[in-house]
């Protein structure tokens, strides 16, 4: 075996195109932002158009490099998603995240079982394993597209109604991964014995609540003993950048290994590494603008140590890995197209109605408790009357419920990486549960979600922002909220 590998200068063709490739990456993020506020959808293209789909213009090794690569892009951004939430959030909401996981999942595969196995004739089995399929939500898209929807200063992760979306999004990959075992496990047919499939099933479930439990469980430790005092340490202030670098790397890290070698995802690792930062530190909460500080702003610290790099290259690389898995070459029969655009509005709509949850949930069915919106709505009653009145009133409404209910149902529509790897599994080369017409189809619906999510969401962001940020989801009134409780307690 040889001990190195032969340096061999790239061709004179294969540096053009990979420069062009390089540029183009950040070229088509900002047309595609500045068209469709949806930036990804650009790279997307990009991926399809110069890789394996459609031109093949690169090296398959620099694809399978650049995969790589783009899944710590993906890391990164579901890391810094959660750097920004507020873990006394994402505990108090549990429970409505959790219903809104399930519905994020069941409704996928029950649509699929209707059209599907229903009107199209499939099989039970081969219906659930494109529902399991499109029951995944790429949590890396949603995460790109609020920060690209951050345009007014106010961040949108620590809202109450963002923390809920993430949580959503992230429980709903796990359940995603544990489909993926029990597809895996059906198309290996009988030659392995129940219990395995059963371990393979709970493995995953077992995992994640134990790693959450112990994360939260530190957390609440360290709360008790006071961490933050250690940061006034005088080596630790001498050192602080590097300090400060070294716990958000070891953490990351740690907690991310975790959850990978426990038998869960790698990304709720990550989810939950940027929580117990953004808890133990300044996290989405700190007014800092430097990423120094008592306790250090971990979000702050994560941007100017990969914010120009994962912008660039990691979060790139992701979403142009998504366009080199997309088959479009075997997309186009006629009966697999118009069967895949319908599957395709049945998975939208099935994400969508996650939404529901909002207007039954307790904050929804609260006025806005927003002091200063009150007080100017009395004197508007005052000054101008009733027409005035109702229209506070239609404003509440889309603060307490509709705009609410339009981000968390939009937010879910897009699919992306898990989504394509069940698929790939469930197709295994022709061989698995997915037929080669079914494979289509469920690529459809994968592509079409993944393109028309980003759409929604932004078209939210555009029209509802400051609605959400306002309302009782917002982080206005979660502030509010917050001092109010203080002041009763």
């Amino acid at each position: 075996m040889s001990s190195s590998i032969q340096y061999e200068l790239p061709t004179t063709e294969q540096t053009l195109l990979l420069g062009a490739f390089l540029f183009l990456l950040s070229a088509t993020y900002q047309v595609a932002q500045r068209i469709l506020h949806a930036g990804p959808l650009g790279q997307i293209l990009l991926g399809a158009l110069y890789g394996a789909p459609l031109g093949n213009l690169l090296p398959n090794h620099f694809q399978t490099a650049c995969i790589d690569i783009g899944y710590v892009g993906l890391i990164l951004l579901v890391f810094e998603g959660a750097l920004a939430t507020d873990l006394r959030l994402f505990i108090q909401h549990v429970a409505l995240s959790t219903l809104g996981a399930i519905t994020g999942v069941a409704v996928p595969i029950g649509f699929s079982f209707l059209f599907l196995n229903t009107c199209l004739g499939y099989s039970t089995l081969q219906a659930f394993a494109a529902g399991a399929s499109l029951s995944a939500t790429s949590l890396g898209t949603t995460i790109a597209i609020l920060k690209a929807g951050d345009t007014k200063g106010e961040s949108i992760f620590n809202t109450v109604i963002a923390t809920v979306l993430l949580s959503v999004a992230i429980i709903d990959d796990v359940i995603a991964l544990i489909l993926a075992s029990i597809i895996s496990g059906l198309g290996g047919g009988s030659h392995g014995p129940t219990q395995t499939l059963g371990w393979a099933i709970g493995r995953p479930i077992l995992a994640s609540t134990l790693l959450a439990l112990a994360v939260f469980l530190l957390a609440g430790i360290l709360d008790r003993i006071n961490i933050r005092r250690y940061w006034r340490l005088p080596f630790v202030q001498r050192h602080q950048d590097k300090v400060n670098l070294c716990i958000l790397l070891g953490c990351l890290a740690a907690i991310s290994a975790a959850a990978a070698y426990a038998g869960t995802s790698i990304l709720f690792g990550a989810f939950l590494a940027g929580l117990f930062l953004s808890h133990i530190g300044g996290g989405g909460e700190s007014n800092d603008t430097e990423p120094g500080g008592y306790p250090p702003n971990f979000l702050l610290i994560q941007h100017c140590a990969f914010g120009q790099a994962q912008d660039l290259i990691f979060s790139a690389f992701f979403f142009a890995s998504i366009g080199f898995a997309i088959p479009i070459r075997k997309l186009w029969k006629a009966t697999v197209v118009w069967q895949g655009i319908l599957y395709s509005l049945f998975m939208i709509l099935s994400k969508i109605t996650v939404g529901i949850w909002i207007p039954l949930w307790a904050p929804s069915r609260r006025k806005c408790p927003n002091p200063k919106s009150q007080t100017m709505e009395r004197r508007t009653d005052a000054m101008h009357g009733q027409e005035e009145s109702s229209t506070s009133e239609t404003y509440s409404l889309l603060a307490r419920v509709v705009y609410p209910s339009l981000f968390i149902g939009t937010g879910m529509v897009a699919r992306g990486e898990i989504g394509l790897l069940i698929a790939q599994i469930a197709y295994n080369g022709g061989h698995g549960p997915l037929p080669d017409d079914l494979f289509a189809i469920t690529i459809w619906a994968l592509v079409l979600s993944t393109v028309i999510g980003p759409l929604l969401i932004s078209a939210v962001l555009a029209h509802g922002q400051d609605q959400l940020l306002s309302g009782p989801w917002g982080r206005v009134a979660r502030m509010e909220q917050d001092d109010q409780t203080a002041a009763d307690d």
